[in-house]
């Protein structure tokens, strides 16, 4: 019964996405109608740009090798926050500086990003799967 249910979401998650896809098709279509271009793009660049925006709002995302703000900002700019997951280099990295990476996580302030969420909920509800 699980593995139906399963397949059933995995389906459904498909058909979403589909539809959500051909929607902004559409929209995209409709507002480049006539070959216009929108700020310098044409209608080939917005898809592109939104195709990609698309695949990177899939992937997750670890904080290992990023140790500070710049990065981690701009990672909170395009990244959804539930896909953040704290990353540490374990084993190659040694212990003292994991910590270390630890309390500079702390300090950092990442607008819309919910420390206690990177720092293992994510990572659980990911696994959970």
């Amino acid at each position: 019964m699980n593995m139906l249910a399963f397949r059933a979401r995995y389906y459904v998650g498909v058909l979403t996405y589909l539809f959500n896809v051909a929607v902004y098709y559409f929209i995209w279509r409709a507002v480049y109608h006539g070959g216009a271009t929108v700020g310098g793009l044409t209608l080939d660049d917005m898809i592109t740009y939104v195709a990609v925006g698309w695949a990177i709002r899939s992937f997750y995302f670890d904080t290992a090798l990023s140790g500070g703000t710049p990065p981690l900002a701009a990672l909170a700019q395009v990244a959804d926050p539930d896909r953040i997951l704290f990353g540490t280099d374990f084993p190659f990295a040694p212990t003292f500086a994991i910590r270390n990476f630890g309390s500079v996580l702390d300090e950092i302030d990442m607008p819309g990003v919910e420390m206690t969420k990177v720092y293992g909920q994510n990572a659980s509800r990911l696994l959970a799967r």
